[in-house]
């Protein structure tokens, strides 16, 4: 990612799971968008605040990654 751009945050629907975005996240990276998606389709029965801590956490670990 170059300095300066931000990341597009893709997030799937409550009983939906990351494959949704097969056709977009294509055609984001063609056009040099950087994407993140958020895959909380693993955590079974959380509530809403358990998956936003988790959005946070891994939106964090994203921005240490790529500095």
């Amino acid at each position: 990612m170059s300095a300066g751009q931000c990341p597009v945050i893709l997030v799937h629907g409550w009983n939906s799971h990351p494959g949704i975005w097969n056709r977009l996240v294509p055609r984001l990276s063609d056009a040099s968008v950087t994407v993140w998606k958020f895959d909380h389709s693993s955590m079974g029965n959380t509530d809403i605040a358990e998956r936003a801590t988790a959005l946070k956490a891994y939106i964090r670990d994203m921005r240490d990654e790529s500095g």
